[in-house]
């Protein structure tokens, strides 16, 4: 499945708050018409104070126009570290680990310098942070969706796969997922899912409002209960 962003616009107590939202369409997680998928619940745990309308846009091209300032916002990502324009982030919403996945039978692979000089595949339009630009000499190959990702690796076209633990467990199928192997112990990266938006004063008044309906659902438990086995701690 492509990965996507939901175009949105958002409207909270009557006033436009912000406007051009992209959400990451990640399938088993946030999904359009998915209503129990674990993000879907926490929009709709939101929309008791937003408006929401959108429509999808693949994921390469949302970054892109979002470079571009078409859009101001993105949910949810994992940011680069920098980009030519000024962004400010959310508080963190849940966390996330991208491991390096080899087919069961070969190496495990315990961080990047056991990649140098070999071909990862990974979904075209995710970021990871800015690792890929920061590692020219390991091949970064993209493809659609994650099933294509395990048939570059089982026809041997490359030598890991990068992707995202728990999204992957709920992106493939129970045979597909048992053909992968990692070591858990050695995540890639380590960091937490976020709003990014483009900094100006409707997007900071935005963030503002994010950053206290998540203070108040981390503090009810709420948002471990909205995201069931998705939800990884960020403190």
């Amino acid at each position: 499945m492509v990965r996507t962003f939901l175009v949105c616009s958002l409207v909270m107590a009557g006033q436009a708050v912000a406007s051009d939202v992209a959400f990451i369409k990640v399938p088993g997680v946030f999904d359009y018409n998915t209503p129990e998928a674990p993000y879907n619940k926490l929009l709709k745990e939101l929309q008791s104070s937003m408006t929401v309308e959108g429509r999808f846009l693949p994921s390469a091209r949302a970054n892109k126009l979002l470079i571009n300032k078409k859009f101001e916002c993105i949910f949810p990502i994992l940011p680069p570290k920098s980009r030519d324009f000024p962004t400010i982030l959310s508080e963190p919403i849940n966390g996330l680990k991208a491991y390096a996945f080899t087919l069961a039978g070969k190496p495990k692979v315990s961080g990047l310098s056991d990649l140098r000089g070999k071909t990862v595949v990974y979904l075209r339009g995710y970021l990871f942070g800015g690792l890929l630009e920061q590692n020219p000499d390991i091949h970064f190959f993209p493809v659609s969706d994650q099933e294509a990702a395990l048939g570059v690796l089982k026809k041997g076209r490359a030598d890991a796969y990068l992707d995202y633990i728990p999204d992957l467990r709920l992106a493939l199928s129970e045979e597909g997922y048992g053909l992968l192997k990692y070591d858990i112990k050695k995540p890639i990266i380590e960091d937490h899912d976020r709003i990014e938006c483009i900094d100006n004063p409707n997007t900071r008044k935005f963030i503002d409002d994010i950053n206290e309906r998540l203070s108040a659902l981390k503090a009810s438990g709420k948002l471990q209960e909205l995201l069931g086995k998705y939800f990884v701690a960020t403190d």
